[in-house]
Formats: structure tokens, sequence, C-alpha cells
């Protein structure tokens, strides 16, 4: 009678096998996801995290930050954001005061927005020197300053003579309106 214990050395053979195939399988994606650091979107467990069920359905998705990611309807947390990126950005290329003044206007956009003026419209009265257009109220906290018209140093020059709007400045439809 067959000793029902005992294993083929074929059997044997193929556990090993399967073994180490799945500690390959296991050590491939393991470094596959520490490689996956240096590239431009490194691997995360987020997506996981966030389709938790069970029990600890709460506890997991808390693990992810913002599990319904309301977060991005937020002004402030999305600036926040943003501006860790830059200076994180900033940091590990060590840009120049130059290089940083040039990322903060490609992503924040420029300060202000000119154009020249060749001659006035018919019937407009031609502002003096660095003379406030038109205000905005901003949000019901103060006036700023919104269009001006910027004279040219040289009197003859009428390219110089521009017309600047602060970009930082949102304008309502009624305002961009009453501005024409």
């Amino acid at each position: 009678m067959p000793d029902l214990r005992r294993v083929t050395v074929l059997a044997i053979v193929l556990l090993v096998a399967a073994r180490v195939a799945i500690g390959w399988q296991f050590l491939y994606e393991g470094l596959w996801k520490v490689r996956s650091f240096e590239t431009s979107r490194p691997w995360s467990a987020e997506g996981y995290l966030k389709n938790a069920q069970g029990p600890f359905r709460g506890f997991f998705r808390n693990l992810a930050g913002d599990p319904d990611e309301l977060d991005w309807l937020d002004y402030d947390a999305v600036a926040a954001r943003w501006d860790a990126w830059q200076q994180r950005f900033a940091d590990h290329y060590d840009l120049s005061d130059e290089q940083r003044k040039h990322l903060a206007e490609m992503i924040d956009g420029p300060e202000t927005i000119s154009a020249e003026l060749t001659h006035w419209p018919a019937g407009v009265k031609v502002p003096g020197p660095l003379a406030k257009i038109h205000t905005f109220d901003w949000g019901g906290r103060e006036k700023r300053m919104g269009l001006w018209f910027d004279e040219g140093r040289d009197k003859n020059d009428v390219n110089d003579n521009r017309l600047v709007v602060d970009a930082k400045i949102l304008m309502l439809p009624e305002e961009r309106a009453s501005l024409k």
C-alpha cells in the first residue's frame, strides 16, 4: 500500500517553481512601484483606499485624504496645493530667482495686461497720466484700481500710451459691459 503522505519529486519541483514565480511577481511589482516615484505620476494606493468597503471603510478612506474630493471645490485648498507644488518644483530643480519669477508668471499669469493705444476713440476724453478709469469692488472688502491709462514718457510718442488692466482682478460681466 502506497504512503499517501509522500510527495513525488515532480510535485516538489512544481511547488518550488510556483513559489519562485509568485515571489518573482511580487519582486517585480514592488520594484516597479519604487521606480515609479521618480516619474511624474508615482504609484499610489489612493484609488484602492477610496473604494474600501466593510466595517473599516471610513478608516481606510480617510487614509487617502479627502475621500469625496470635495477640497477640489475649495479655492484656498487648490491655491495652496498649487503653491506647494510650485515651491517643491523650484526647490527640486534649484531654480534661480529669474527662473522662479518666470515660473510664477507661467502659473499665476501676468500682473497686468496692457495694450498700446495709437489713438483714442472719437468722443472719449483723454485721461491724464496714470489716471484711474474704472475701479472694481473686490468682494465687498476694498476698492481696487482695475483699469488705468499709462501715458508714455515721451509726449510725442503715441505708441507709449498704454491701457492697462490689473490681471489679478476678475471682472464680472456687468463690469465688462459698463467698461465698454
